[in-house]
C-alpha cells in the first residue's frame, strides 16, 4: 500500500471529504479518481501530496504554478527542518518518520525507494525525530 492511501484512509475516518487525484488512474481503493485537481467539482480547501520523495518538489511546484498560488505557498525540500527558516507559518505539511523499526524492516520492495530517514521512527514509532518535528511544528504554527 502506498503511503498515501494510509493518508487518504485516515482523513476520511475522520469525516473529511477526501478525493483522490491520480492522472493514471480510474480509482483509488475502489472510489473514483480524478485526473487533476482542476476536475474536482467546487474545488478544494487543502491538498495532501503522495508522491515520490524525489519527485514532491516538482509536483508541488507545477501545481503551485498550475492553480497560480505563487506568493502564497512556497515549498521548502529539507531533511526535517534544517532548510525551514525559523518564523511563524500558516502550515507546515510535513511528513516525520512513523514506521516502527519492525515494520521497516518487513516492507515489500516496493518502499525501497523511500528514504529510510523518511520512514525509520524507532521501535515504538516515535523514536528519530519524531518528537523534534511536533516541537518544531508547534513552535512555528
Amino acid at each position: 500500500m502506498h503511503a498515501g492511501n494510509g493518508i487518504y484512509t485516515s482523513l476520511r475516518e475522520v469525516g473529511y471529504e477526501v478525493f483522490a487525484v491520480n492522472p493514471n488512474a480510474d480509482s483509488v481503493m475502489g472510489e473514483p479518481c480524478f485526473r487533476r485537481l482542476g476536475d474536482i467539482p467546487g474545488g478544494v480547501d487543502g491538498v495532501v501530496i503522495a508522491t515520490n520523495p524525489k519527485d514532491a518538489l516538482a509536483v508541488a511546484e507545477r501545481n503551485i504554478r498550475d492553480y497560480k498560488l505563487e506568493g502564497r505557498v512556497n515549498p521548502i525540500e529539507s531533511d526535517l527542518y534544517g532548510n525551514v527558516p525559523f518564523k511563524k507559518y500558516d502550515l507546515i505539511v510535513t511528513n516525520p518518520p512513523y514506521v516502527t523499526d519492525d515494520e521497516t524492516d518487513a516492507l515489500p520492495r516496493e518502499y525501497s525507494p523511500e528514504p529510510e530517514i523518511g520512514l525509520r521512527a524507532g521501535a515504538g514509532g516515535r523514536g528519530r525525530g519524531g518528537r523534534w518535528a511536533r516541537r518544531q511544528v508547534r513552535a512555528r504554527v
